[in-house]
């Protein structure tokens, strides 16, 4: 009888010595089962997780594969869908357990459903098409960390290792939740619609959108430069002579405390990328996460975060849409890992992370964000998460 693992674990194939070459590497699977072949091996198949397809040669015999598992494009080619395949290590007496790391298998695509009810392996139902390594991992569910509603997103710490923090450590935490409330704050815009500054008697301004979709929002200044200068600078005090209490003396008072220069520096250069991390780094400390620049002067310009951002439902599309727009900006984060991680408590969405995959779990799916041998993101996208089989090992029903 096969045995049936239920505990959803996963293994990762990379490094292939040979294969199809359309396969983009890393790709996932889950552990399904395993099961002693006729020549007294085990065999351990995998359900695909990562919508591969293979191209057989020319002399295939398509008689072997169930019509819905075939692809067919306009010119007449087909390709078969990999469902499930079944691995075996390359050298016999390897075995394939939790602890595997980098060992070579080999990959056969099981083309007849059928074997999926039988308790053996029955070759004539599979076929050989690469080499690779494999490595397994503990299951997503051990990994994940699901959102709480009774828990607010945790706060920039007051008193760290000052080692530990940096513009960029601070910008991180910021990016992906501020590139995403910009773009929603612009989504909402309407064409000819007209946005000022109302500058208030305190600290605290209005920004302010008339025309075919009016919006106020409560604007806080936290610099300004003039668009032909070197420098920025930092607004502490700029509203009728108060200090310590508006938002840009609490970001200064959190650089003071984790000993960031730019953050407590009057002027620093005005450079696109420094004042982008810089911004990034001011919605993370004080949680306004929605950016406005405005010219409030002539040839000066006016750098607000504003209160009441109105952020998008979650979607697969809206959170893969944000971290591809952020990894293509001059604010890229240095640590991606942990700036997903700072989004999703932002958002208050589940948070999943493995070696090489880290998975946000959003309304309607899981965004997944691959990364590859040096650590860079090598993909982005819907997580294809393929539910266990319900009739035999394969098949649905």
């Amino acid at each position: 009888m096969p045995r049936e693992h239920e505990n959803d674990a996963y293994g990762v194939f990379d490094r292939m010595d040979h294969g199809p070459s359309s396969w983009r590497l890393p790709f996932s699977g889950r552990l399904l089962a395993s099961r002693r072949g006729p020549d007294g091996r085990d065999y351990t198949f995998f359900a695909d997780v990562s919508d591969l397809t293979w191209s057989p040669p020319a002399d295939f015999d398509w008689s072997r594969v169930v019509p819905g598992r075939v692809l067919e494009d306009e010119g007449g080619r087909r390709r078969l869908v990999v469902g499930v395949f079944v691995v075996v290590p390359v050298v016999a007496g390897d075995t394939i357990g939790p602890a595997s790391k980098q060992l070579p298998v080999r990959i056969a695509l099981v083309i007849d459903d059928r074997l999926g009810d039988l308790t053996g392996v029955d070759f004539s139902m599979l076929q050989e098409v690469a080499v690779v390594q494999l490595t397994m991992h503990d299951p997503l569910e051990k990994a994940f960390t699901a959102p709480s509603a009774a828990t607010p997103p945790p706060e920039v710490p007051v008193s760290p290792d000052a080692d530990s923090w940096d513009l960029d450590r601070l910008a991180d935490a910021g990016a992906f939740i501020q590139a995403e409330a910009e773009a929603a704050l612009g989504a909402s815009k309407a064409p000819g619609d007209v946005i000022s500054i109302r500058r208030g008697p305190g600290s605290v301004d209005t920004y302010v959108r008339t025309g075919a979709a009016p919006l106020e929002l409560p604007a806080h200044l936290i610099g300004t430069s003039r668009v032909d200068s070197e420098v920025w600078s930092w607004s502490w005090g700029f509203h009728d002579g108060q200090t310590g209490n508006t938002v840009a003396d609490q970001i200064r008072a959190t650089g003071l405390s984790l000993q960031v220069p730019e953050l407590t520096t009057p002027s620093i250069p005005n450079d696109p990328h420094v004042i982008a991390r810089v911004l990034q780094a001011s919605s993370a400390i004080s949680r306004l996460v929605t950016p406005a620049i405005l010219e409030t002067n002539a040839g000066i310009a006016g750098f607000f975060l504003l209160e009441g951002a109105t952020l998008p439902v979650p979607t697969v599309d809206s959170v893969v849409t944000v971290i591809r727009r952020v990894l293509a900006s001059r604010g890229a984060p240095r640590d991606v890992r942990y700036a997903l991680k700072q989004y999703a408590a932002f958002r208050q969405i589940g948070h999943g992370e493995q070696p090489d995959l880290v998975l946000l779990q959003a309304t309607d799916g899981f965004a997944a964000v691959q990364f590859g041998a040096d650590n860079a993101v090598s993909a982005v996208g819907r997580h294809a998460e393929q539910p266990p089989p319900k009739r035999g090992l394969f098949r649905k029903g």
